[in-house]
């Protein structure tokens, strides 16, 4: 090998510098709060190095902590030198954290260069956060059994740890909760029935809500095994009724005497007894029984005492109001009420002879959630067992039931639920019965239906399906020289009535046809014949007068079909049809009857305004039935425009003043047609409560319909005066 000649050889020269090394604490860093970060400088005269940190009092646990974040190149942790070391570079930031390590203290962190004498230190003090974390009520309340819900508050912090329980009530649980979503506010469920009886620190106990979490040390139960308490290491039962200690800490440190170091808050779980309260039932229009939402359930349900069965049955909804059950029966799981305890049934009272009688409850009535499902609604103590009655074969028309929701068995030695005692039990029930579907058209004349050559023709009636069902009512005439169908989709009112309005002027007068009730394909209540006719007529005059208060006399009044006169207070412009009548004549011959005198019932005792009424004699007994029928019977007679005919005068008393004698001159023949025609009732939108509706089988709701009918005369009474 020959070595190179010095010819070959370029001169070379380098320098050796002294490595330097300055950190600083950013000026706003200097004094930070606990759970906050220090930014330290590091600047050097050379490029990439590693630098070994170490502090007076800290060991490399405590230095980890600090240092070992995803903003620092971290290597390593030396627990013999109590050191940890980070790579670094000539114009860096290092990252200290006081979150995992939050001491309060001044802390003074020296930084070497591990490969030079290169040195310097770095000073941050770490002062206490003054973290306000509070409950949100001092007590909460709820009955056992029950979810309870306590809201703790935070402010300048965004988690806490909850104590709930003593030694004294043999009980003591801790739950890290997290503000998630920083809104300075973490609900915490605690389900009462299964607290205190899990055996593995699980949350299964407990829910944070909302946009919130756990936190990473989850839930602990404390017992006799980890502390010095007198505390079981597991419930055999669920939590009693009592006031169970609650207490907010900010760290999870607690001695064992079970006193919480960094305690914030306190305040007071108060559980109370359970009860089990009442029963009723409702109806919904048919569909599904998990077809609506419970909201939307609640504004179609109508309280009733009867359900309609068969294939256009209706929804058959119970109700219970019960409290401590909601821990452990839940929204949509029927088959909750068959167990723990619990039983819901239904029983036929009625079964034929020698027949057993039908009996349906939670287990029975299936697990397809379309035939029958189950709503809570915990923040009321409510539950509704819907059940769609088409579902059910068994259910048919003319059985009664009682539905019964019970809690305990006092057949039992021993207890099935926890919170009733052996050998006792808690029960409430209600009755029902099952109808078919039916329907009837009001005002028939000897059965038929007469409607008026009108363009704003009414066809009302009544029905027993549940209010809000929608009905067609067709009117159809098979005359080979004129035949038609007309048809109008309507809805059940609250009150079991309908009204529907035909267009039939272009149908000759004396035109027969049926008429029918349908939901869906079904016909409620029978077929009937009808005929398009001039209708039943009235005209009343009534004029102004003065009389000594015991009678008034009307000037003339036309009735086409015979009937009466009623004389109605003021009381009848607030809606009062039934309370206002002061007066009724006797019966009137179909006619023209002139200077009619009316007795009132009692005397008038100052001038005032009174209102004439035709009414008719609709079931043919010549007595007037409208109010003790109320309002079924003999309604009043109606105008072209479907409107109750009527007319007002003001009365005034005098001293013995007399009026003439009534003339009864009958001037017209009665015809053989007579309607009455509703104008279509209108109610108010269902709410979210339920609506309750008295219901009597058809019929039950003329007395709407009458008022309705009325109301838009009374209007023109108003106008006129």
């Amino acid at each position: 090998m020959t070595s190179p000649s010095e010819s070959q050889v370029d001169a070379a020269s380098f320098e050796v510098a002294v490595q330097t090394l300055t950190t600083e604490t950013d000026e706003d860093d200097t004094e930070v709060l606990q759970g906050s970060n220090a930014n330290i400088d590091v600047t050097s005269n050379r490029g990439a190095f590693q630098v070994d940190i170490t502090a007076d009092g800290l060991d490399s646990e405590d230095l980890d902590d600090i240092f070992n974040q995803s903003d620092n190149d971290f290597v390593s942790a030396n627990e013999d030198d109590d050191e940890v070391t980070l790579n670094v570079t000539g114009d860096d930031t290092v990252v200290a954290n006081f979150s995992e390590f939050d001491d309060v203290g001044d802390y003074t962190f020296e930084f070497n260069a591990n490969d030079t004498t290169a040195s310097d230190t770095a000073s941050v003090t770490v002062n206490e956060l003054d973290t306000d974390i509070t409950f949100g009520q001092s007590v909460t309340a709820e009955e056992v059994g029950d979810n309870a819900q306590i809201t703790i508050n935070m402010e300048d912090s965004t988690e806490a740890w909850v104590f709930i329980g003593s030694e004294d009530v043999n009980y003591l649980e801790r739950v890290h909760v997290v503000d998630d979503d920083e809104d300075g506010e973490v609900v915490l469920e605690v389900n009462t029935f299964l607290a205190g009886r899990t055996t593995d620190n699980t949350t299964t106990a407990f829910d944070v809500l909302d946009d919130d979490k756990f936190g990473s040390d989850g839930v602990t139960s404390y017992d006799s095994g980890n502390t010095d308490l007198d505390i079981a290491s597991n419930l055999t039962s669920p939590l009693a009724a009592g006031d169970y200690d609650l207490r907010v800490a900010s760290s999870d440190e607690i001695t064992a005497d079970g006193d919480v170091t960094d305690e914030k808050g306190v305040g007071t779980l108060a559980l109370r007894e359970r009860s089990t309260d009442s029963i009723k039932t409702w109806v919904a229009p048919t569909g599904a029984a998990n077809s609506d939402d419970l909201e939307d359930l609640l504004g179609e349900v109508s309280e009733s005492d009867t359900v309609t069965v068969g294939p256009q049955g209706d929804r058959l909804v119970v109700q219970v109001e019960a409290s401590g059950l909601y821990g452990y029966v839940n929204d949509g799981d029927l088959e909750d009420l068959a167990a723990n305890g619990l039983e819901f049934r239904l029983e036929q009272t009625n079964p034929d002879a020698n027949q057993d009688e039908v009996v349906l409850n939670a287990s029975t009535l299936g697990t397809d959630d379309t035939d029958a499902t189950l709503y809570t609604d915990e923040d009321n103590n409510t539950f509704f067992v819907v059940i769609d009655t088409r579902a059910f074969s068994e259910l048919e028309d003319g059985q009664n039931y009682e539905a019964s929701f019970t809690v305990g068995d006092e057949d039992e030695t021993t207890s099935p639920n926890p919170y009733v005692d052996d050998e006792e039990e808690e029960s409430v029930s209600t009755d029902f019965s099952l109808d078919d579907p039916d329907g009837e058209f009001d005002n028939l004349q000897n059965g038929d239906l007469t409607v008026a050559k009108s363009s704003s023709s009414m066809v009302s009636g009544t029905t027993n399906v549940a209010p809000g069902t929608e009905l067609t009512i067709r009117l159809r005439s098979s005359n080979s020289d004129s035949p038609f169908l007309k048809s109008q989709t309507v809805d059940v009112q609250a009150d079991g009535t309908f009204s529907a309005e035909f267009d039939m002027s272009d149908v000759a007068t004396g035109a027969e046809f049926t008429a029918t009730i349908r939901k869906g394909s079904t016909v409620l209540g029978d077929e009937v014949d009808g005929v398009v006719g001039e209708g039943a007529s009235a005209e009343v005059t009534f004029d102004d007068q003065e009389t000594d208060g015991s009678s008034v006399v009307v000037s003339s009044v036309t009735l086409s079909e015979g009937g009466f006169v009623t004389i109605h207070d003021a009381t009848l412009l607030d809606g009062d049809a039934l309370g206002s009548v002061v007066g009724t004549s006797e019966y009137l011959d179909a006619g023209t009857h002139e200077d009619v005198e009316v007795s009132l019932d009692s005397s008038l005792e100052e001038d005032q305004e009174l209102i004439a009424m035709p009414h008719m004699d609709s079931n043919d007994n010549e007595e007037y039935d409208f109010v003790t029928s109320e309002g079924a019977d003999d309604g009043p007679y109606t105008g072209d425009d479907g409107n109750a005919v009527t007319d007002s005068a003001q009365i005034t008393i005098g001293s013995g003043t007399t009026t003439a004698e009534p003339t009864d001159t009958t001037t017209a023949e009665p015809t053989d047609t007579t309607t009455a025609e509703p104008t279509d009732t209108t109610t108010d939108e269902p709410t979210d409560e339920p609506t309750t509706t008295e219901e009597e089988g058809p019929g039950f709701g003329a007395l709407a319909a009458v008022i309705a009918l009325i109301a838009a005369a009374l209007l023109a009474v108003r106008r006129s005066n």
